[in-house]
């Protein structure tokens, strides 16, 4: 989880502040939605948008990672050679 808050959100201000709900929310202290949004300056409503964007982000990126693994042999070689790679989002 601690990969995906680094690897799935870009380096902007909007991919920043997804990625600080991600902290805060799910690997830092125990904290309630509403805090977060409260902290972050933001409305419920608009706390909660952004985090169904974290959650599919976070999703895609784990999938994407398992299937990076699933077609990689132990020493980083494809294990299907003629297959294409996967497409990055």
């Amino acid at each position: 989880m601690v990969d995906a808050s680094d690897g799935a959100f870009g380096r902007e201000p909007e991919e920043q502040l997804l990625a600080e709900i991600l902290r805060r929310r799910y690997l830092g202290e125990p904290i309630t939605h509403e805090q977060v949004a409260e902290d972050l300056h933001v409305s419920r409503a608009t706390y909660f948008r952004h985090l169904r964007v974290v959650f599919d982000r976070v999703s895609d990126y784990v999938l994407q990672a398992f299937e990076d693994g699933l077609n990689r042999g132990a020493g980083g070689e494809s294990r299907y050679p003629g297959a294409a790679e996967p497409v990055r989002r």
